[in-house]
């Protein structure tokens, strides 16, 4: 487990994420139950900015050790990072869609205009 944090900790320390995936992707099939091997795994991915890969390794992580706050922040930037990528912001509390691109918010009240619109942005 030592090994784990300290070979994990240097490929992040050193932002070689490629090198890190290729180093625990076979630590996670041969210990599929360690949080921890999941966890350095989803950062590695992360950090190549393969979000959809790398959620199920932080979902995993965060289940099965979900006294630990640092993996339950990883996993909010990568849905973070999934909702970035995708352009869209959903603001709940106030009914807006807001978009990277003009007109960078819909009403959402215009749900006739806003379904149009998603359907361009989508």
């Amino acid at each position: 487990m030592v090994k784990h944090s300290i070979t994990g900790d240097y490929f992040l320390s050193t932002k070689a994420y490629s090198g890190g995936a290729k180093n625990f992707h076979q630590e996670v099939i041969e210990n599929p139950d360690s949080a921890l091997t999941n966890y350095y795994y989803g950062r590695f991915l992360l950090g190549d900015k393969q979000y959809k890969e790398a959620l199920p390794y932080l979902k995993k992580a965060t289940s099965l050790d979900s006294d630990n706050p640092n993996y339950h922040f990883w996993l909010g930037v990568v849905y973070g990072s999934m909702v970035l990528q995708t352009n869209l912001w959903v603001n709940l509390a106030t009914g807006c869609i807001f978009l990277s691109t003009p007109p960078f918010w819909i009403r959402g009240v215009d749900r006739k205009n806003t379904a149009l619109m998603l359907q361009k942005v989508m």
